[in-house]
């Protein structure tokens, strides 16, 4: 499964369990990063490997109607890093192919070249949808994701940043200015390490 839908798949499985969240840590390492544990409440761990750590929360929208789930992460990218000049481009074709496929239509995607705290990245920003089924009685999903595709500066790496947030379609983007504070919290979090 494509790694932006399986994040997808995962967020909207979370959805219906309801855990108790046990306290985060200050900071997660991964191989070639280290990201801080999101500041304000609600926010729990999803996955902490050496190849990828995700936080996951549920925000209200306020209106009555269901409530959207955001999961930030980074994650380790398994395909060999784009050469420098090439990676804007890399990241457009390979999200393109990613975000739309028999069930997902990919509606809107803007890449550019960008930095992380000392990498070299391209930096998206996209919104896809649940291809329309006239025979389904669910709602029809939105997902938006935004991050950036960074070369590691010092390791022949590269890894995604991201957030995705899920809800549904009816309701239009339900992101408060805190929600996008805490998202951009966490991008100032990520932090490259030697190994």
């Amino acid at each position: 499964m494509k790694p932006l839908i399986l994040i997808a798949a995962l967020l909207l499985a979370s959805c219906a369990t309801r855990t108790p969240t046990a306290p985060l840590a200050a900071e997660y390492r991964g191989d070639g990063f280290v990201v801080a544990a999101p500041k304000a409440e609600g926010w729990r761990v999803g996955s902490a490997k050496p190849e990828a750590v995700v936080f996951h929360k549920r925000f209200s929208t306020g209106n009555g109607n269901d409530a959207a789930l955001v999961s930030v992460g980074v994650l380790a990218v398994r395909e060999a890093a784009p050469a420098p000049d090439a990676l804007v481009a890399s990241v457009q074709r390979l999200l393109q192919q990613r975000l739309s496929d028999a069930q997902y239509e990919l509606i809107e995607l803007k890449v550019a070249a960008d930095t992380l705290g000392e990498a070299q990245c391209a930096r998206y920003d996209a919104v896809q949808v649940d291809r329309y089924d006239a025979d389904s009685t669910e709602l029809r999903r939105e997902y938006t994701h935004q991050g950036y595709f960074c070369r590691h500066p010092t390791l022949p790496r590269w890894f995604q940043t991201y957030a995705t947030t899920v809800y549904p379609r009816i309701q239009g983007p339900p992101l408060t200015s805190a929600s996008r504070t805490e998202i951009a919290a966490f991008f100032g979090g990520v932090h490259w390490s030697a190994r």
